[in-house]
């Protein structure tokens, strides 16, 4: 079983053909879907090339599903908060940037975190793990 996505508020499942699908709105307020890989620490994406985005913009975050904004709360603005579900079944928190080309993940479980990408050290100082789950 690979890693499975699920969005916190309505428990929808985001993983469709090895991809994570997201829907993303640029601070210029163009909307399209984006497609990750599943694996952390790959940050290979697909997107439309109108989306026009910029490595540094911010970009807000959205289950394709229920549309919930996906900000991690009570952590930073800047990430955004899913459920994963990893190959030995285990469900755990993942946060990740919502910066473009920022490559920030953290994988949160039982008061530990692992952290992915070029920039993970950025956030680590605003992990409070009493007030994650």
């Amino acid at each position: 079983m690979k890693n499975e996505f699920i969005c916190p508020h309505c428990k929808g499942h985001l993983v469709v053909d090895s991809n994570l699908v997201l829907s993303i709105k640029s601070e210029w307020k163009k909307v399209g879907l984006v497609f990750l890989s599943p694996e952390l620490g790959d940050y290979t994406l697909k997107m439309n090339p109108n989306l026009g985005l910029k490595d540094g913009e911010k970009v807000t975050v959205f289950c394709p599903i229920c549309h919930a904004d996906l900000k991690a709360k009570g952590v930073h603005d800047d990430l955004a908060r899913l459920l994963m579900i990893d190959e030995k079944g285990e469900e755990c928190e993942i946060l990740f940037s919502g910066i473009f080309g920022e490559h920030s993940t953290y994988k949160i479980s039982d008061a530990k975190v692992e952290s992915y990408g070029t920039k993970a050290s950025k956030y680590l100082d605003f992990f409070n793990l009493s007030n994650m789950k």
